[in-house]
Protein backbone atom coordinates (compact mmCIF):
# COMPACT_ATOMS: atom_id res chain seq x y z
CA UNK A 1 0.00 0.00 0.00
CA UNK A 2 1.72 3.59 -0.87
CA UNK A 3 2.47 5.87 1.39
CA UNK A 4 0.21 8.37 1.96
CA UNK A 5 2.83 10.65 3.10
CA UNK A 6 4.49 10.75 -0.16
CA UNK A 7 3.29 11.85 -3.24
CA UNK A 8 2.87 8.99 -5.98
CA UNK A 9 5.23 9.22 -9.35
CA UNK A 10 3.23 6.67 -12.24
CA UNK A 11 6.27 6.12 -15.11
CA UNK A 12 4.55 4.30 -18.23
CA UNK A 13 7.42 1.92 -20.26
CA UNK A 14 7.62 -0.48 -21.75
CA UNK A 15 11.36 -1.00 -20.94
CA UNK A 16 11.60 -2.64 -17.31
CA UNK A 17 15.26 -1.56 -16.74
CA UNK A 18 14.37 1.96 -16.93
CA UNK A 19 11.74 1.69 -14.52
CA UNK A 20 13.27 -0.08 -11.64
CA UNK A 21 15.79 2.54 -11.83
CA UNK A 22 13.64 5.72 -11.33
CA UNK A 23 11.95 3.24 -8.25
CA UNK A 24 15.67 2.30 -7.05
CA UNK A 25 16.63 5.96 -7.26
CA UNK A 26 13.27 8.27 -6.20
CA UNK A 27 12.06 5.91 -3.80
CA UNK A 28 12.88 7.11 -0.73
CA UNK A 29 10.78 10.90 -1.51
CA UNK A 30 7.56 9.54 -3.21
CA UNK A 31 5.77 6.57 -4.31
CA UNK A 32 7.00 5.24 -7.32
CA UNK A 33 4.50 2.92 -9.40
CA UNK A 34 5.31 0.98 -12.75
CA UNK A 35 3.27 0.33 -15.76
CA UNK A 36 4.34 -0.98 -19.24
CA UNK A 37 1.18 -0.01 -20.68
CA UNK A 38 -1.93 2.86 -20.75
CA UNK A 39 -4.07 -0.56 -19.86
CA UNK A 40 -1.61 -0.94 -17.01
CA UNK A 41 -1.67 2.24 -15.86
CA UNK A 42 -4.85 2.77 -15.97
CA UNK A 43 -5.58 -0.24 -13.68
CA UNK A 44 -2.92 1.78 -11.57
CA UNK A 45 -4.26 4.91 -10.98
CA UNK A 46 -7.62 3.46 -9.85
CA UNK A 47 -6.30 2.68 -6.22
CA UNK A 48 -4.72 5.90 -5.62
CA UNK A 49 -4.00 8.93 -8.05
CA UNK A 50 -0.70 10.23 -8.48
CA UNK A 51 0.19 13.49 -8.48
CA UNK A 52 2.81 12.51 -11.25
CA UNK A 53 2.84 10.54 -14.47
CA UNK A 54 5.82 9.92 -16.80
CA UNK A 55 5.80 8.79 -20.33
CA UNK A 56 7.41 7.29 -22.40
CA UNK A 57 6.94 8.42 -25.76
CA UNK A 58 7.36 4.94 -27.18
CA UNK A 59 4.98 2.91 -26.04
CA UNK A 60 4.83 -0.02 -28.55
CA UNK A 61 1.82 0.52 -30.67
CA UNK A 62 0.81 3.32 -28.87
CA UNK A 63 2.08 6.69 -28.79
CA UNK A 64 3.18 8.52 -25.60
CA UNK A 65 1.66 11.58 -26.41
CA UNK A 66 -1.46 9.74 -27.08
CA UNK A 67 -1.03 7.82 -23.83
CA UNK A 68 -0.63 11.03 -21.66
CA UNK A 69 -3.87 12.65 -23.20
CA UNK A 70 -5.77 9.61 -22.59
CA UNK A 71 -4.85 9.15 -18.78
CA UNK A 72 -5.27 13.19 -18.62
CA UNK A 73 -8.83 12.22 -18.61
CA UNK A 74 -8.72 9.75 -16.48
CA UNK A 75 -6.67 11.38 -13.26
CA UNK A 76 -8.35 14.74 -13.79
CA UNK A 77 -6.46 18.09 -13.50
CA UNK A 78 -4.47 17.83 -10.23
CA UNK A 79 -1.72 15.67 -11.97
CA UNK A 80 1.36 16.65 -13.84
CA UNK A 81 2.02 14.75 -16.80
CA UNK A 82 5.36 14.79 -18.97
CA UNK A 83 5.99 12.95 -21.83
CA UNK A 84 9.96 11.83 -22.92
CA UNK A 85 11.20 10.42 -25.84
CA UNK A 86 13.09 11.52 -29.56
CA UNK A 87 9.95 11.22 -32.30
CA UNK A 88 11.64 9.43 -35.48
CA UNK A 89 13.54 11.61 -38.06
CA UNK A 90 12.32 15.23 -36.23
CA UNK A 91 13.74 17.25 -34.02
CA UNK A 92 11.23 19.30 -31.76
CA UNK A 93 12.20 23.07 -31.43
CA UNK A 94 10.66 24.61 -27.81
CA UNK A 95 7.46 25.59 -29.46
CA UNK A 96 6.85 22.27 -31.02
CA UNK A 97 7.01 21.27 -27.34
CA UNK A 98 4.82 23.81 -25.96
CA UNK A 99 2.53 22.84 -28.80
CA UNK A 100 2.60 19.46 -28.35
CA UNK A 101 1.67 19.79 -24.37
CA UNK A 102 -1.43 21.96 -24.81
CA UNK A 103 -2.59 19.91 -27.68
CA UNK A 104 -2.26 16.70 -25.59
CA UNK A 105 -3.66 18.46 -22.56
CA UNK A 106 0.19 17.54 -20.67
CA UNK A 107 2.70 19.67 -19.01
CA UNK A 108 6.11 19.15 -20.82
CA UNK A 109 7.04 17.17 -23.16
CA UNK A 110 11.16 16.34 -23.53
CA UNK A 111 12.00 14.89 -26.96
CA UNK A 112 15.04 13.22 -25.90
CA UNK A 113 15.91 9.54 -25.24
CA UNK A 114 16.45 9.28 -22.00
CA UNK A 115 18.10 6.32 -19.47
CA UNK A 116 16.58 5.58 -15.89
CA UNK A 117 18.98 8.66 -14.23
CA UNK A 118 17.94 11.03 -16.70
CA UNK A 119 14.22 10.23 -15.84
CA UNK A 120 14.54 10.29 -12.36
CA UNK A 121 16.05 13.93 -13.07
CA UNK A 122 13.26 15.05 -14.46
CA UNK A 123 10.56 13.54 -12.01
CA UNK A 124 12.33 15.10 -9.10
CA UNK A 125 12.77 18.53 -11.08
CA UNK A 126 8.92 18.44 -11.51
CA UNK A 127 8.66 17.54 -7.73
CA UNK A 128 10.86 19.82 -6.47
CA UNK A 129 9.02 22.86 -8.96
CA UNK A 130 5.82 21.32 -7.24
CA UNK A 131 7.10 21.61 -4.06
CA UNK A 132 8.23 25.18 -4.32
CA UNK A 133 4.98 26.26 -5.95
CA UNK A 134 3.25 24.40 -2.69
CA UNK A 135 5.04 26.32 -0.12
CA UNK A 136 3.98 29.62 -2.07
CA UNK A 137 0.60 29.15 -2.06
CA UNK A 138 0.18 27.85 1.60
CA UNK A 139 2.24 31.08 2.83
CA UNK A 140 -0.70 33.41 0.18
CA UNK A 141 1.79 34.21 -2.45
CA UNK A 142 1.39 33.45 -6.33
CA UNK A 143 3.93 30.72 -7.53
CA UNK A 144 6.19 31.23 -10.60
CA UNK A 145 4.09 29.55 -13.73
CA UNK A 146 6.91 30.07 -16.15
CA UNK A 147 7.85 26.04 -16.21
CA UNK A 148 4.68 24.82 -17.31
CA UNK A 149 4.61 24.12 -20.82
CA UNK A 150 0.75 23.41 -21.09
CA UNK A 151 -2.20 25.46 -20.15
CA UNK A 152 -2.61 25.39 -16.58
CA UNK A 153 -1.17 27.05 -13.66
CA UNK A 154 0.07 25.55 -9.97
CA UNK A 155 -2.72 26.81 -8.42
CA UNK A 156 -5.08 24.69 -10.36
CA UNK A 157 -2.95 21.55 -10.07
CA UNK A 158 -2.08 22.15 -6.32
CA UNK A 159 -5.68 23.25 -5.34
CA UNK A 160 -6.17 20.48 -2.72
CA UNK A 161 -4.60 20.81 0.68
CA UNK A 162 -3.79 16.97 0.98
CA UNK A 163 -1.79 17.50 -2.43
CA UNK A 164 0.26 20.02 -0.86
CA UNK A 165 0.86 18.01 2.51
CA UNK A 166 2.45 15.34 0.52
CA UNK A 167 5.15 17.65 -1.20
CA UNK A 168 6.37 19.42 1.99
CA UNK A 169 8.97 16.87 2.81
CA UNK A 170 10.23 16.82 -0.87
CA UNK A 171 10.85 20.17 -0.78
CA UNK A 172 13.87 19.86 1.99
CA UNK A 173 14.90 16.89 0.56
CA UNK A 174 18.11 16.41 -1.78
CA UNK A 175 18.03 14.21 -4.66
CA UNK A 176 21.05 13.83 -7.05
CA UNK A 177 21.08 11.59 -9.73
CA UNK A 178 23.55 9.12 -10.11
CA UNK A 179 23.50 10.15 -14.68
CA UNK A 180 23.69 14.20 -13.62
CA UNK A 181 26.64 13.73 -11.16
CA UNK A 182 28.71 11.78 -13.61
CA UNK A 183 27.93 14.42 -16.35
CA UNK A 184 29.18 17.66 -14.46
CA UNK A 185 32.24 15.36 -13.29
CA UNK A 186 33.10 14.52 -16.34
CA UNK A 187 35.19 17.14 -18.78
CA UNK A 188 33.39 20.17 -20.27
CA UNK A 189 33.14 18.72 -23.72
CA UNK A 190 30.26 18.84 -26.20
CA UNK A 191 28.84 15.61 -25.72
CA UNK A 192 28.54 15.93 -22.00
CA UNK A 193 26.61 19.46 -22.64
CA UNK A 194 24.32 17.74 -24.96
CA UNK A 195 23.61 14.83 -22.30
CA UNK A 196 23.47 17.21 -19.82
CA UNK A 197 20.49 19.19 -21.58
CA UNK A 198 18.30 16.28 -21.97
CA UNK A 199 17.55 17.07 -18.57
CA UNK A 200 16.21 20.36 -19.18
CA UNK A 201 12.13 20.42 -18.55
CA UNK A 202 10.79 23.91 -18.34
CA UNK A 203 11.42 27.18 -20.26
CA UNK A 204 15.46 28.31 -20.66
CA UNK A 205 16.75 30.96 -17.93
CA UNK A 206 19.86 32.15 -17.24
CA UNK A 207 22.16 31.05 -14.80
CA UNK A 208 22.36 33.16 -11.64
CA UNK A 209 25.44 35.59 -11.92
CA UNK A 210 25.95 34.83 -7.66
CA UNK A 211 26.12 31.84 -5.55
CA UNK A 212 26.63 28.44 -6.05
CA UNK A 213 24.54 26.31 -8.99
CA UNK A 214 22.09 24.05 -7.76
CA UNK A 215 20.62 20.80 -9.97
CA UNK A 216 17.81 23.01 -10.51
CA UNK A 217 19.63 25.89 -11.92
CA UNK A 218 21.42 23.78 -13.86
CA UNK A 219 18.08 21.68 -15.29
CA UNK A 220 16.47 25.04 -16.08
CA UNK A 221 19.21 26.88 -17.88
CA UNK A 222 18.97 28.30 -20.87
CA UNK A 223 21.93 26.92 -23.48
CA UNK A 224 24.10 30.22 -24.31
CA UNK A 225 27.72 31.21 -24.19
CA UNK A 226 27.43 33.01 -21.31
CA UNK A 227 25.51 30.42 -19.38
CA UNK A 228 28.17 27.60 -20.90
CA UNK A 229 30.78 29.98 -19.49
CA UNK A 230 28.99 30.35 -16.16
CA UNK A 231 28.70 26.26 -15.65
CA UNK A 232 32.45 25.55 -16.28
CA UNK A 233 34.06 28.12 -14.87
CA UNK A 234 31.71 30.10 -12.72
CA UNK A 235 32.64 32.92 -14.19
CA UNK A 236 29.39 35.23 -14.36
CA UNK A 237 31.08 38.49 -16.59
CA UNK A 238 29.79 39.02 -19.96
Amino acid sequence: MANSSKPTVLIVDPILARCKRVQEELGDSADVVAAASLKHARKAVQGKLPFLIVVSLHQGSEHGLFVGQELRRTVGAECLITVYGRPAGQKVSQRGREKAAKMYKIDSFVPADLRGEDITAIAWAHLKEAARAAAALNSGQEPDDTSLHGSRGWRAILGAKTTRDQLTGVDGAELEPVGVIDVLKGPATAENFKRLMTAEIVKGRDLPVEGELTFGDILQMRVSAKNLKRLVSGDDTD
